[in-house]
């Protein structure tokens, strides 16, 4: 798991996270506008951009921000 959040800091946006080891990629249905990457055998880090409102409560100013909603092994 420590090596998807270190992806998470590094990448400068969404795209570049597709191309890292985790295999990145967009959910569909209940986690419409999440995106998931491996972690270890079925388990996924779930997460999404967070919105401009949620930056400013939050004090990050600029570029994206990502929110982890959930480590979830969603097919098991």
């Amino acid at each position: 798991m420590g090596q998807r959040l270190q992806a998470l800091r590094a990448a400068e946006t969404l795209d570049e996270l597709f191309t890292m080891p985790g295999r990145c990629h967009p959910l569909r249905g209940t986690y419409a506008d999440c995106y998931a990457m491996d972690l270890h055998q079925g388990w996924r880090m779930v997460f999404r951009l967070m919105t401009s409102e949620e930056k400013k409560e939050r004090g990050i100013e600029e570029g994206a921000a990502a929110l982890v909603i959930e480590i979830v092994d969603y097919h098991g």
